[in-house]
């Protein structure tokens, strides 16, 4: 059988797996078969990788299953548990083993953007909700928990929508994509615009050089721009920098020129503020209505009686006339 059909039959295991978790107060022995069928899934659709990878390294190396497993688990337990709270902690796992997959992956600007979106701005905003949702006096008594945080709305459909577009993309993995035209299969243009990245950045550019033996005592003269030529390849390139008083070539090749070209952080820092400035700009406005938005919806009306607020604005309480602050005070 296919590696893909595989899959997809395990896929149909584990959405039928997440509906018993999601049965209405399931009891404890329909709660571990649906764990003991999930983990079981995941297990067979993790033994398959190896097949598809034909002997080749997974992307994420070593540190692909914990995070994956991490993910799965607590993103099963977000949507099954009735506690809201718990289900915001699990949520926190879900971002934070996410992160990681997307830093093992070399997209690490994008595994801190996740986390201090989701983790902060849109956490925060939930807690905050929380802090207002109906809440039982004591854990034990289910019955008093809305219905909101005891049964899932519609788990059929939930689990139908997420295993179908699970197995689309299982199967746009193992098949490829057909129509679509392949990107640019040419490297040198990429690693070209790498190094003029890197020439736009002196200071960048001076630290590479202070890793080539013999030019720790390196410096560009103040005024002049830095002057990087880059091989034909764009595998190495030369950095003609001061060193005493001489002007010497120096060349950055090898570990220190794939350092310069795969610094994903700079180059993304450098495309948001040359090329999306406003865009930048948008994104933080954006996040700090989202921390007023969460502070208004926590703040709670208080209800004042009416000789509390005759107090608060200095007139005497009705209806006290033994009150010690309204001795003396003609009540009329």
């Amino acid at each position: 059988m296919p590696p893909a059909s595989v899959i997809h039959a395990f896929t149909v295991l584990a959405a039928g797996a997440l509906l018993l978790l999601l049965r209405p107060s399931p009891t404890i022995r329909l709660r571990l078969l649906g764990a003991v069928v999930g983990i079981g899934a995941f297990t067979g659709i993790i033994a398959q990788l190896p097949a598809f990878y034909d002997g080749q390294v997974m992307p994420g190396g070593t540190f692909f299953l914990p995070f994956a497993l991490i993910s799965v688990i607590s993103a099963v337990q977000m949507i099954t548990t009735s506690r809201p709270v718990y289900a915001a902690l699990h949520f926190v796992l879900v971002v934070l083993a996410s992160s990681g997959l997307l830093v093992t992956l070399g997209a690490e600007f994008l595994g801190f953007a996740v986390v201090i979106v989701y983790a902060g701005a849109i956490l925060i905003t939930y807690m905050f909700v929380l802090m207002l949702a109906q809440q039982a006096q004591s854990p034990d008594l289910e019955d008093e928990r809305p219905n909101y945080d005891r049964f899932a709305r519609e788990p059929l459909g939930g689990a139908v929508v997420a295993f179908l577009l699970l197995a689309f993309m299982n199967h746009l993995i193992f098949t490829g994509t057909g129509g679509l035209t392949p990107g640019d299969v040419d490297p040198i243009p990429a690693r070209l615009a790498a190094w003029q990245r890197v020439g736009a950045m002196p200071g960048r550019a001076m630290e590479l050089v202070e890793e080539v033996p013999g030019c720790r005592e390196a410096w560009l003269p103040e005024g002049e721009e830095l002057l990087l030529v880059p091989d034909p390849d764009g595998l190495a390139a030369t950095v003609t920098v001061m060193i005493g008083e001489v002007s010497t070539p120096v060349r950055l090749e090898g570990e220190l020129a794939r350092q310069a070209i795969e610094d994903n952080i700079r180059s993304v820092g450098v495309a948001l503020i040359e090329a999306f400035p406003v865009s930048l700009e948008l994104a933080g406005v954006i996040l700090t209505m989202a921390m007023f938005g969460a502070v208004i919806l926590a703040r709670r009306q208080i209800e004042l009686t009416e000789d509390e607020k005759r107090e608060a604005s200095g007139l005497p309480r009705i209806g006290h006339h033994d009150d010690p602050k309204t001795e003396g005070v003609d009540h009329g």
